[in-house]
């Protein structure tokens, strides 16, 4: 049986009609990439390099008797205990702020497990920064 003219123009209709999708989803692809690649390209222009010093060389700054000093140890999993009591984030931020308004001179030292996620330390710093506490000490236990 021959072939029509019709079903070779419906053929060559749907050819078409796959080439165009095809540019249409390479098109979409690359546009979705290009932000991609703008999104990361500003989260870059915000980090910053923090040299941590020694759990020992924090401690030696924090002997001055004339401030109050709040220790606040962030745990592997993100738990934070003051005083061997475990708390979550708005508890240490209701207790930073108590203790913060009793003494105004408050310091801060912040003593994290080696593998904690930067996060819960950024959770903290934001904490003091909101109640107004100026002075954070910053240490990383060599202990696993």
């Amino acid at each position: 049986m021959p072939i029509s003219d019709d079903s070779r123009l419906s053929n060559a209709g749907l050819a078409g009609l796959a080439i165009a999708i095809g540019i249409v989803v390479a098109l979409a692809a690359t546009m979705f990439a290009m932000k991609l690649k703008e999104k990361n390209r500003s989260a870059e222009a915000y980090d910053y390099v923090v040299n941590l010093p020694s759990a020992s060389e924090a401690e030696a700054s924090l002997t001055n008797p004339e401030h109050p000093v709040l220790k606040i140890y962030v745990a592997e999993d993100g738990t934070y205990s003051v005083d061997e009591e475990t708390l979550d984030e708005e508890a240490l931020h209701k207790l930073i702020e108590e203790r913060f308004n009793q003494a105004p001179g408050l310091r801060i030292a912040v003593r994290c497990h080696p593998d904690t996620k930067h996060l819960f330390l950024a959770n903290v710093m934001a904490i003091c920064r909101h109640v107004g506490v100026e002075t954070r000490h910053i240490a990383v236990t060599t202990e696993r």
